[in-house]
């Protein structure tokens, strides 16, 4: 988990048309979850329908967990995933790290 929190730009895996799709995301680490925000309307979204954080306060604490950047999509979608798995190592110190997460709930 240390490695998970030095870094904050990520690449969520999910299935679009039977496909597997890498997409990539600005996260935060949140106690034992990861979240991030997905824009409406997007393939993200739609595949981490059932993670979005429903309630407001919550989605609003959780949103001002990730960093901020130009590229900052400031939607309704603030997406929690738990983390019951984390593989990974650097590929270069500082600068890149390949996380692999398994959760009970699966995207789809």
């Amino acid at each position: 988990m240390d490695a998970l929190q030095s870094v904050s730009r990520g690449r969520v895996a999910i299935s679009s048309a039977a496909l597997p799709t890498i997409e990539p995301v600005i996260f935060a680490l949140d106690g034992d979850s990861i979240v991030f925000e997905a824009a409406a309307g997007s393939r993200l979204a739609a595949a981490t329908e059932d993670t979005v954080i429903g309630d407001p306060v919550e989605a609003d604490r959780a949103r001002a967990l990730i960093p901020t950047s130009s590229e900052r999509l400031w939607t309704d979608h603030v997406v929690r995933i738990p983390l019951t798995k984390v593989e990974g190592k650097r590929t270069i110190p500082r600068v890149g790290l390949r996380v692999v997460v398994s959760s009970e709930s699966a995207l789809t």
